[in-house]
């Protein structure tokens, strides 16, 4: 297990109706918060501990707005608040609340896509999507890959996509 801007399986370009052949993207708000607290009891000190996060500390690949900042224009800031969880330092308090908001915003766009069939095109590899439009024409961390064949359709890649942000325009 690394962080995702650790994990680098290599990067393609694909274009709709060139190398990707369908393409089908959704933002959803309904899982993004605008900020992530945690608490816990460090046993040894004996005092509480917290860690806030309210921005990406490791967001993947993409540009343009993040989750958060859609929610916070379109609706209201949403909090969350993790407390079922054992942490024992600040650091680590920080550490879970930075890790379960970036959790959270990578998954705040998602492509589902089929390409030429591609060995390449697999879980880690970044893919540049063009061809969509300007909101969706950005790059997405491949989460899930299947490579299939077939008499009728040959060979094939199907796969998901995940980014933090959408484009602007």
């Amino acid at each position: 297990m690394a962080p995702r801007g650790d994990v680098r399986r290599g990067e393609l370009n694909l274009d709709l109706h060139g190398q990707l052949a369908r393409a089908r993207v959704v933002a959803d708000l309904a899982q993004q918060v605008t900020s992530v607290s945690t608490a816990g009891w460090d046993p040894v000190g004996g005092s509480a501990v917290s860690g806030e996060a309210s921005s990406l500390a490791h967001g993947g690949p993409g540009s343009g707005s993040s989750g958060a900042d859609w929610l916070g224009r379109a609706l209201a800031p949403r909090h969350e608040h993790i407390a079922n969880l054992a942490l024992a330092s600040a650091a680590e308090a920080q550490a879970v609340a930075e890790a379960a908001f970036d959790q959270r915003a990578r998954r705040f766009v998602r492509l589902e896509g089929v390409a030429e069939g591609n060995a390449l095109l697999r879980v880690g590899t970044t893919v540049s999507v063009s061809g969509l439009s300007g909101r969706w024409d950005n790059s997405y961390y491949v989460v899930e890959a299947r490579h299939l064949y077939d008499v009728r359709a040959g060979y094939r890649t199907e796969f998901v996509g995940e980014c933090a942000w959408l484009g602007d325009g």
